[in-house]
């Protein structure tokens, strides 16, 4: 993807964020596409540096529809921050990953497991009904394979040793991460 394509996403997320009460703007947001294609899609919001949403979809959606919602969502609706107020507008970073099909990973047991993540992918992890990822970005603050796989397992409501177990299913995906 060239730059001048990331870089119009990223202008698209802020302004789907900054227009998102008004609706004349907000639907011309929808109809002017900026790029054609589908994928997974998360859209992370930042104020100050600090991680203020992240939405996305592990799923291929439209990209340029998936931008605009994640982008909304984030930024007002992840139950995990504040909303992000306008007064943070002038402060505020967007980061968009553009995920790649997600594969998943065949391993014999935990340790196999362990010597199987690449730190350079994004990690879902799902047993049952249950499921998380995440974006590889993540790895920067989990270094450890161990510690990375106890806070994907409790980010899916699952035991931190669940990852241990039989059942568990892991999904490695590559992603294109770009920022303001």
């Amino acid at each position: 993807m060239d730059s001048e394509t990331k870089r119009k996403m990223l202008e698209l997320a802020r302004k789907a964020i900054i227009n998102a009460r008004d609706e004349a703007e907000f639907k011309k947001l929808l109809d002017d596409r900026i790029v054609d294609m589908k994928g997974g899609v998360f859209v992370s919001v930042y104020v100050d540096d600090e991680l203020r949403g992240c939405i996305g979809n592990l799923n291929a959606v439209d990209i340029h529809r998936g931008i605009i919602k994640n982008a909304v969502m984030a930024a007002f609706y992840d139950n995990r921050f504040p909303p992000v107020e306008p007064e943070e507008f002038s402060r505020m970073k967007v980061h968009i990953n553009i995920l790649g099909e997600p594969e998943e990973l065949r391993f014999k047991d935990s340790n196999d497991l362990l010597a199987k993540l690449d730190r350079r992918k994004g990690v879902i992890i799902e047993k049952g009904f249950k499921k998380a990822t995440f974006l590889p970005s993540v790895w920067k603050e989990l270094k450890d394979k161990r510690e990375f796989l106890e806070h994907l397992c409790l980010k899916a409501g699952l035991s931190q040793d669940e990852w241990t177990t039989k059942g568990i299913k892991v999904f490695l995906y590559d992603s294109e991460e770009f920022s303001e």
